[in-house]
């Protein structure tokens, strides 16, 4: 349910007002919250799909995922190096920007 709702709200399917105020609030649950680490293995692989999906068509998403990926790397009570490996590396720009976010 934490997953649904944190990926329900980083792309929300009609932008409002108030979903701006839930993806924010997501934003600030990726960037501090401990309950991440149980989830994280699904989260790093759900942003690296969703990203490599907007890479390969036109979409004005990137944006949003851009920013939860930098909100889980905000978090620092979590360790993320292990699911490095989620990022597709069949195409070299989504591997840079894997290994770009595990450096970071």
């Amino acid at each position: 349910m934490y997953f649904s709702r944190l990926t329900s709200s980083l792309i929300p399917s009609n932008p409002s007002e108030d979903s701006e105020r839930h993806r924010l609030a997501a934003l600030a649950s990726l960037r501090s919250d401990s309950a991440v680490a149980g989830i994280l293995v699904y989260l790093v692989k759900w942003l690296a799909e969703s990203i490599g999906k907007c890479l390969m068509g036109p979409t004005g998403i990137i944006g949003d995922l851009v920013d939860g990926v930098e909100a889980v790397l905000d978090n620092e009570v979590i360790f993320l190096e292990p699911y490095a490996s989620v990022f597709p590396t069949h195409e070299p720009r989504v591997a840079d920007i894997a290994v770009s976010f595990i450096s970071y």
